[in-house]
């Protein structure tokens, strides 16, 4: 089964996008209003309370603005790497959520999805993309990068959508 992809939001209003496969469906990021992203959601035809999964590429508040609100919403995993995370504590905000930690760099699995978390240029603690696949496709997400590296170009190759 192909990947559906769709960008909620991009940009310094908010950023959130959606990525489902068979009975998988994350958000990456989380910075439109609890109340916005399941408008959104649901204008897609997608149920917010099926969302497995949110995860972060960084901890500015254009990225993270509904993420209490929204794990509270629909009870979907959190998932950020540990200087995210810092940097989320920093800020003074989610402190008391329950997070699932990946390393930058280290494959992990939410439901029939394989999420590659890749390091890129930004002014954060440690700003990641991503190259999710399923069984038949791989869709790369980046946002606010500063400076495109050969890591970036490799993580990204063979991806149908960037």
């Amino acid at each position: 089964m192909s990947l559906k992809i769709c960008v909620l939001a991009s940009g310094s209003g908010g950023n959130c996008i959606y990525v489902a496969s068979g009975g998988t469906a994350i958000l990456v990021d989380a910075g439109l209003s609890c109340r916005e992203t399941v408008k959104r959601l649901e204008l897609i035809g997608a149920d917010p309370d099926r969302i497995n999964a949110i995860c972060i590429t960084h901890e500015h508040e254009d990225h993270i603005a509904s993420l209490g609100a929204l794990h509270r919403r629909t009870g979907a995993d959190l998932y950020g790497n540990s200087g995210t995370i810092e940097g989320i504590g920093h800020a003074g905000k989610h402190e008391d959520l329950p997070w699932k930690v990946f390393g930058t760099g280290v494959p992990f699995l939410v439901g029939d999805l394989k999420i590659e978390p890749f390091s890129v240029s930004h002014d954060t603690y440690d700003p990641v993309g991503f190259a999710i696949t399923n069984a038949d496709t791989r869709v790369g997400i980046v946002t606010d990068m500063g400076v495109v590296t050969e890591l970036v170009r490799t993580r990204l190759r063979n991806c149908r959508i960037v």
